[in-house]
């Protein structure tokens, strides 16, 4: 009689734990547990099979449409991501042309203030012709690499740093020769020189 009980308990066990490492449904299990217990049903005891353990399917998705919105998710967080880039404001290429319409921006105050001497006027003047100069020399120190002459003057480059450089040299001039006479027309060209030096690459 204890021969007749323990077998089918080991029978059971066996069973239930090697089985329980398949990817049954659970409808396939509760078939496989009717027909187990209907074997033993003469025995006073009740057979429970532990639940199935069920395999995770890690099948690659053949749905295009999960992929096309898989495709759309991905293609969004990439563009949320995206940073976009700006330049600063103070650059060395942007100092140079601060420097440089700050100089522009003396010679319409030189022209417009009272022509007296150790004024506004004369003030301005110097400040222009300084600044001219200093945009001119900044100019040709960051933008050496960009001025060829070999290409002559059909190249913007080298028309900017010849009408800039010869406006500094004027502004420089007048500054230097007021308050005499004539300074004012030579400072005038200097002036006009470098807007055209401005407009050729701005």
């Amino acid at each position: 009689m204890l021969t007749r009980t323990i077998i089918p308990i080991l029978v059971t066990v066996v069973v239930s734990t090697g089985f329980s490492q398949l990817a049954y449904s659970d409808q396939q299990w509760e078939s496989f547990n009717q027909k187990l217990t209907s074997k033993f049903q003469d025995h006073p005891f009740t057979l429970n099979l532990p639940s199935p353990i069920l395999i995770a399917d890690n099948s690659v998705s053949t749905d295009p449409v999960s992929d096309d919105v898989m495709s759309n998710d991905t293609k969004n967080s990439s563009e949320e991501t995206t940073i976009e880039f700006k330049e600063s404001y103070w650059t060395p290429n942007k100092m140079h042309q601060y420097v440089g319409l700050t100089a522009l921006s003396l010679v319409a105050i030189a022209m417009v203030a009272p022509k007296e001497e150790d004024g506004l006027h004369e003030s301005a003047a110097k400040g222009a012709a300084l600044l001219g100069a200093a945009a001119v020399a900044g100019g040709l120190y960051i933008h050496w690499d960009d001025v060829d002459f070999s290409e002559g003057f059909s190249d913007p480059n080298n028309l900017h740093a010849l009408f800039a450089s010869l406006g500094a040299i004027a502004m420089l001039y007048a500054a230097a020769e007021g308050p005499d006479d004539g300074h004012a027309g030579i400072g005038a060209l200097g002036a006009i020189s470098m807007a055209v030096a401005v407009k050729i690459t701005w």
